[in-house]
Formats: C-alpha cells, structure tokens, sequence
C-alpha cells in the first residue's frame, strides 16, 4: 500500500519547510488558527426569498479571549477584507461585524461553493467563539482550531419548521488546503442533491460548500423543511500515500421551532454550530438541564445503526433515519454507547416543553455539543454575551466529585455549588449563575462546561471547549523522577520529550520555532519510528503508542515551551494522514530544597529533620530522599534521626515534586561534647582581699574558648579562664563558672563561697616622742579581733596587746597585726616612732628663683605636730603664718615678694611636757 512512501515522505519535507508553523496550543479547543463562515439567517430574507440588499438585520461577531495578550488577524482572502486585534489579557476583544452587503457580501445565500472562508489566525493561543445574531435570535459556537479538525464528519441539526418561510435545515463545509476532495453524502434532499446520493467536490482553501434542506410543506401554518442532520462528509485522496486533508464543517438552521410534540410555537431561532469530527467523538456523556428550561431535546448521533445507545442505563429505541437518536428529559442524565457518538442538547422554544419557569417569552432554540467524559480541561475562558438583549446567563459545570475544592470561578473557590451526581458519584454537577462578560475556569482536573443564556425570546448557548488528548495524542514530558502524566517540566532540569499516540506513525517532524532558551533547539526528524513503549487506556478501548525524542533537554526560563509536531499514518482510507498537534509545554520554577532543624547540637540526642522545600506551580512534593552521611538514609518527609556519634555530618537531602523535578540541598549538623565545668578556690577568704578562682574545666575532643564567671549577690562577672575577685563585704557568695566550647556547647558549676570579715586598722604613719620619754601606741580596731602581735619588740611594753608603750630612744618602725576571731582574716598596720630633735634654722635664704635656698626650710620641725610659724616685719606687721610647716615661706606676703630685709620669726612647739617658743631673725637676701 506504501510503495510510494519514500517519495511521499520527500515530499512531506518539503512541505513542512513550507507551512507556518503556529505558537504553541495544547490539544484542546483553544488554538492559533480557524477557518468559520457567516451561516445565513431568516433575516437575511424577505417573504418572497429574495435577500435584503442592506445585508439583513442579523450581525456576525467573533469573541477572542486569551490568557496571554496577543495579536489575532480576522481575514477573508477572497474579497481582501482583513483585519488586525491587539488581545489582551483580563478581558473579551469583539471583532467588527463581518461584512454582508455588496461586492463584499460573504453571508452563504445560496447552495453550492463560494470562496467566502473567514480565516482567524493567532499568535498565541486564544479561545474564539463565533455569534450571529439579531434583535429576536441568537446563535453562538465554540470555533475548533484546525490542528483537531478532521477528515470525516456526521452534521446534527433539528426537525425543520417554522413561521418563518426562509426557515431551512443547512451544513457547509470549508476547505483548510488546497485540492481538497470531498464526498458528501446528504441525510435528506437538499436544494440541489437527493438524499443518500454520495457526490463529489473539489474545495481549495478557504472555499466552502454549502447545502441547504429542501422545502417540505406548509401545514398547520408551518413551514416544514428537510432535517440534513445525519449528513456524511469525508475527504478522499485520489492515489494512496496522498496527504489527507482536513475540512471544517458547521450545521444548523436559518430559523426553526424546538417544541414537544403535543404543542406548536410561533416562536424561532437561527441554529449555528461547529461539528466535532468523528475522531473527537466519546462513549459516555453527562448531560445537565439547562436553568429554569429544564426540559431539553438530545440528539446522539452513531456511526452505525446496530450499535447501542443508553440513556440512564436504558437502551434507546426507533433509531432516526438510521442514523441518530432523539429523547428529551429534565434530569441530569448519562449517555453511553458501545462505540462513539457525538451528543448535542437542545434548548426549546420558549414557554414550550413544561419550560414555562423562564417565562412565557423567555428563551428560544438553541444547540449545544457536549463534551464527552474524559475530554475534560483544566482551565478556559468564556464570554457571556449582552447581545442580543440577553437577560440572564448560566454556566454548566460536570467534573470530577474529588476535584470540586480546586475548582475556581473568576478566582473564587465554590465547593458548595456542586451537587454530587447520584447516577455516577464520581462526578459532580454545577449549574451557576453569572454576570455578563468574561469568566475564568480553573481547576486542577479535567471538567466540561457550556454557557448560556436568555433573553426576550432570543437564547445563546455554545461548549466552553474540550480536550482531545484521549482521542488522538498528545506531548508530554519524562523529568528525573516522573510520577505523573504531565506537560509541565522545571527550570534547569533535563527531561525527554515524548509523543503518545492512538496509531504506529510513519514518520515524526517536531519543531520547536528556534526557541532559544530551549536546549537542544533543533528540528527533529524521525523516519519509520518504532515506538518505544506502549499502553492501553480501558475507559476508551485504545492503545497509545508512545514515541521519545532522542535528545535530553533543558530549559531555564519560567514561561510555556511552544512545539509544533507533525505526525505521519496510514489511514483506513489509504491515503497519509498528516496530524499537526500544537502544545505547550509549561515550565515552572525548579522546586528549592530546604532544611529546617531546631536541635540542642551539645546533646546526642534524636534531632527532628523537617523538609522545608517548595515547589512551584500547581507542582507538589512528593518524595524526599535523605542521606544522613552516616551510613544511613530516609525517605519520610520529616524524619526523626540518631546519630550514633557525636560529630560533624552533611545532611543531603533530594526533593522531589509530583512532575518528577528535583532539587538538593545539604545542611551540616553538628553533634559536639559539652564541657564539664569546675573550678578552684585559692587565697584569703576575707573580704577586701584577693580571692583567686582557677578553672579546672575539661571538654572531649574540643577545645573550650569562654568562661564567663558570676558572683551572687555581687553580680560582678570575669571572662579569664583564671579571676581574682576581692569581695567588698562578709557573707555567703554564689560563685559560677559557665564554661564555653569553641561550637557553644556550654557547662556551669556552682559553690557557695563564704567570705569572712578582715579587721581594720588605723594607725598613724608617723609618731614623735621627745628622747627618753614614752609614748603609748594606740591605734583604733574594727572588727571581732581576737589577738594582737607587735613586731618588733624593741622599747615596747607588750607585743600582744593592742595598745603597748614604747620607751622609744631611737627611730623605730612597729607592724601591728590583728588577727580575727574567726582565725582566718587579719589586718597589718605599720607606724614609725620617731625621737624628736631640736630645730635647726637658717638665718637667711635668697628667694631670686635660681632654685638654689630659693625657700626658708626649717629642719626637724616635723617632729613637732601642731606647731605654728610666724613672722613678722620691722613695723610689727605679720607677714607669715603656718600651722605645722608643710610649705615653707618663700619670701612672700599675698603671694607679693617682700623686700630685702630682716624679720621676725616665732615658732611654737608643743611637746609632751608642754609648749615651748623659739624666735630669731631671718634675712631676705635678693
């Protein structure tokens, strides 16, 4: 079937140097690049058929919403019309109304092709939905990117009737390539083809083959036309080993009643939705009632009639045109098939179907896709709109009943609006109220949603976008310690990109735009790949073969990786089919490993380890690996540890977070011996006296660097290893050491100290006496004394009594000590007797300040305590006087010189034996 694969392959080369390849998507509804054209409306009709020439009263707008800003370019190549959006962040850009009147009409009048395509194109991922509307009807649709667009289809629509005679049943189909070759097979007559009659046609880009139901009959004041829901499409190749090409299809009606069959309605709306392809297809669905119009039409649609449909586990009956079912209901319900089928819901008429909660007035038609289970996303943003004259707006949640905490609305938690689904409490159901304008959903697992709304007689409703990683493939990232399924990797941390896939590929082109914080960034290039591993998914009855790219990779920037890779298979068809899968690849921090210990590093004790590390990102840590570096490891989160020894040891530790990233971190703990303290007590223990205190402290296998000495209640301190302390008084004294080590381990030991009193004495320092005479020695005593010693013994009457005469005929030196009557303080006094002598005094001096007899010295006179020195002038004037003489006279009067002259002089001297004068006269000489 591949003899031509060589030269295919060169050709696909060629053609991958060729395309634009988009910034990054991930596999869901959220894309760089779509395809849509304006659906036509019963507006844009007279009575007669005929179209209006200023366009009709009906507008198209499309809503981009992103969450990174971006520029988007809305285009239509065929009549030059192109225009450029600045999208931002936080909020909903609306495009212009696409035009409809004139040489630049594209509203699709008419069945068959015109090259009416509108293409939207991005720079960055961007949500778009499309809207067609006027003042009385309303449809919306999510716009699939073409990356998930596919090469066969089934339309759904409804049963064509209405007021309304332009009212009709449409699909149309758009080329995304050039050459494209469709088969078509209508499900009833169109305009232009019998139903059940494949034809053919030939599309290039951006063209778009429309087809319209035919009309019926006009009964019971109602237009009925033809339903095309079931209608075929698929593209073909012409020669095996072609490229298969992709289309984008939408179905819908201009105008149609929705109603139960018992009633009828005057009320219509436009329909207008893009069809998945049948590879987005499910088997199992949960559908909710819409608000206040609970009662809902469903259609599901098979891809053959033998399979088995089930709604709330009974099996649907009276397939339609062999093709689809239809049921209605009011409750939350499951659908399921043994094989694929798409789903959509149907909003009524308004006031029909027992929804008269609304209001008679309120709501109108309108089609929804459901998302089917396991096609859930993660987050997604969606615009409720105001217009038409919408009133009120709702939003649709189904996820998963364990995951409802992290699910966020515009950033707010709401757990309580969940409602756990009885039929399957696994899931939970929400249907919440909103606010126009733009919503965030968020949640950290997969959820389905869709919004709505109503307003007088108009409706709105659309899928608020899907993944498609389950049904096709999908990239992923293999981290050091890869524990999930994830597409997030870290800064600075090597991984392997991997490609899962539900087909054996042919070949693998994978691009990553040059990034260059990327490394490697080079395209890759695999030819007949083998896949390296393979597994199968039960849920949807699929193996996934799973393709890694050869190198090893890093990236060290916080932001998305975008990679663009293009697969190559053989298709059932025969021909190639060329899948181009958009991703990004988020980058988070690289978790920062942290310790945090408190722990007393003197005692070897068990110390408690706890893992402080973060991750980033939506990331968590779930693995730790511990190495105590001695000998020993752990891999609880916050170990207890003993170390056998004391020492020093480098704690490693690894952590590791749930998207297989890792960082280390190490932490020294040191175990060290405390020392023992002691010490020694030396000296007099008296107070006022040196007491000596020797450290005698010890440590193993350190060395000790502080001790800090305290002295209660003294409060005095020393940092000497050896101190001195004289106490101040008598009594018990705490004495403590804290002994230091060089790493703080510290000891402390304590005495109690008594210091006892030390006696005083007081004794002059000099005493006289005249030769021969006695002298009593008595100095004064403080103190509890209980002995005396005087030393020496020479001329004294005792030497143990404490007030001995001395017959002193000579100079002598006595020392006195007293001893307390504690025995262990004494006090020592000293005192000279001297033997008076007589005075010997000059008869002049010459004070001329040549430093030379400059003062009158009188010697011995200070033998003579008390004595007083006067002197006088020739007129009887005194111009001296000293008590004692401890200055003597210079020759001065009020520090003025005295003349040269001769004065008077009168020394008293007091003795034991009483008093006596010695005058004369002294000269001043100058």
């Amino acid at each position: 079937m591949f003899v031509n694969l060589a030269k295919t392959l060169i050709f696909i080369a060629a053609c991958i140097c060729c395309f634009n390849i988009a910034k990054a998507q991930n596999f869901t509804t959220k894309g760089v690049e779509f395809w849509a054209a304006y659906g036509a409306h019963a507006s844009m009709y007279k009575a007669d058929g005929s179209t209006y020439t200023n366009g009709g009263s009906q507008k198209m707008i499309f809503y981009f919403l992103c969450n990174k800003a971006t520029t988007v370019t809305v285009e239509i190549p065929a009549i030059g019309w192109k225009r450029t959006y600045k999208v931002t962040a936080g909020r909903t850009t609306e495009s212009d109304e696409m035009p409809k009147m004139g040489e630049r009409d594209i509203r699709l009048l008419q069945e068959g092709v015109s090259n009416k395509g509108i293409h939207i194109t991005s720079e960055d991922l961007i949500a778009v939905y499309c809207h067609i509307y006027d003042e009385k009807s309303s449809a919306t649709s999510l716009l699939i990117p073409v990356n998930i667009s596919g090469q066969e289809y089934y339309t759904l629509g409804y049963t064509q009737e209405s007021l309304n005679p332009n009212g009709r049943s449409y699909c149309f189909i758009i080329a995304t390539e050039d050459s494209t070759e469709i088969e078509v097979t209508p499900a009833a007559n169109t305009l232009g083809h019998p139903a059940g009659m494949p034809f053919f046609q030939t599309l290039n880009k951006g063209e778009v083959l429309t087809l319209f139901g035919a009309d019926l009959e006009y009964k019971n004041g109602l237009y009925h036309g033809t339903d095309l829901s079931g209608t075929y499409i698929r593209t073909l190749v012409q020669h095996n080993n072609d490229i298969c090409k992709k289309v984008v299809v939408f179905s819908g009606s201009t105008a149609t009643n929705i109603v139960c069959k018992e009633t009828t309605s005057n009320t219509s709306d436009n329909l207008f939705q893009q069809v998945p392809c049948i590879d987005n297809w499910g088997r199992n669905f949960i559908a909710v009632p819409t608000v206040n119009m609970e009662t809902n039409r469903y259609r599901a649609i098979v891809l053959n009639p033998q399979q088995k449909v089930y709604v709330n586990g009974r099996q649907l009956t009276n397939i339609i045109n062999n093709r689809f079912y239809e049921f209605k209901t009011d409750k939350i319900s499951t659908i399921r098939s043994d094989s694929l089928i798409a789903v959509a819901q149907y909003i009524t008429s308004a006031g029909q179907c027992g929804n008269e909660a609304a209001g008679e007035e309120t709501g109108d038609p309108e089609m929804i896709y459901l998302s089917p289970n396991g096609s859930g996303i993660t987050s997604t943003i969606i615009h409720s709109t105001r217009h038409e004259g919408i009133e009120s707006h709702f939003i649709n949640v189904v996820m998963k009943a364990n995951d409802v905490d992290s699910f966020k609305l515009d950033g707010h938690s709401m757990p309580e609006v969940f409602t756990v689904y009885n039929r399957n409490p696994n899931f939970a159901i929400a249907r919440i109220p909103v606010s126009p304008g733009r919503h965030v959903l968020v949640c950290d697992s997969g959820f389905s949603t869709y919004a709505y709304g109503y307003g007088k007689l108009v409706s709105y409703g659309y899928n608020g976008g899907y993944s498609t990683k389950h049904i096709d493939g999908y990239l992923g990232v293999h981290n050091p310690y890869k524990s999930i399924t994830t597409t997030t990797t870290c800064t600075a941390t090597p991984f392997r990109f991997y490609f899962d896939v539900e087909t054996k590929l042919l070949s693998l082109y994978c691009h990553f735009n040059n990034n260059n914080h990327l490394l490697p960034n080079n395209e890759v290039w695999l030819t007949d790949p083998h896949p390296d591993t393979s597994y199968y998914v039960d849920s949807i009855n699929t193996t996934f073969y799973r393709y890694y790219l050869p190198e090893m990779y890093q990236y060290n920037t916080v932001e998305q990786i975008p990679v663009q890779l293009t697969g190559y298979f053989p298709d059932k068809k025969g021909c190639i089919v060329k899948k181009e899968f958009s991703f990004l690849i988020d980058v988070i921090q690289k978790p920062i490993a942290q310790i945090y210990t408190a722990y007393d590093s003197c005692i070897n004790n068990a110390i408690q380890l706890n893992d402080n590390s973060i991750s980033y990102g939506n990331s968590k840590l779930v693995q730790w690996q511990w190495d105590f570096n001695d000998g020993k490891t752990s891999n609880e989160q916050d170990p207890l540890h003993h170390f056998n020894d004391y020492g020093e040891y480098n704690i490693q530790l690894r952590s590791i977070n749930d998207v297989g990233c890792y960082a280390d971190t190490m932490q020294r703990v040191g175990l060290y011996h405390s020392p023992v303290a002691s010490f020694e007590v030396s000296g007099a223990f008296c107070d006022k006296q040196d007491v000596l205190f020797n450290s005698t402290a010890t440590i193993q296998n350190d060395e000790l660097t502080g001790w800090k000495w305290s002295f209660l209640p003294d409060k005095t301190i020393g940092i000497a290893p050896n101190v001195v302390k004289q106490f101040t008084d008598s009594g018990d004294y705490e004495v403590k050491l804290v002994a230091k080590s060089k790493h703080g381990c510290t000891d402390t030991a304590t005495q109690i100290v008594h210091i006892y009193e030390t006696p005083e004495i007081n004794l002059p320092p000099v005493l006289y006496v005249l030769a021969g005479d006695t002298l009593r020695l008595s100095p004064t005593y403080k103190g509890n004394i209980n002995s005396y010693k005087w030393a020496p013994d020479t001329y004294l009457s005792s030497t143990i009594t404490p007030n001995p005469v001395a017959s002193a005929s000579a100079d002598v030196t006595y020392s006195i000590t007293a001893f307390a009557a504690d025995g262990f303080c004494k006090a020592t006094a000293t005192t000279t007797v001297k033997i008076q002598q007589k005075l010997r005094i000059p008869s002049a001096f010459t004070p001329n300040g040549d430093g030379l007899n400059d003062t009158w010295r009188i010697f011995n006179i200070e033998g003579y305590a008390n004595s007083t020195v006067e002197i006088y002038n020739r007129w009887g004037n005194r111009v001296f006087y000293s008590r004692g003489y401890p200055t003597p006279w210079n020759g001065t009067m009020n520090n003025q010189p005295l003349p040269a002259d001769t004065y008077l002089y009168i020394i008293r001297m007091h003795t034991r034996q009483g008093n006596t004068t010695q005058s004369g006269s002294i000269t001043i000489i100058r």
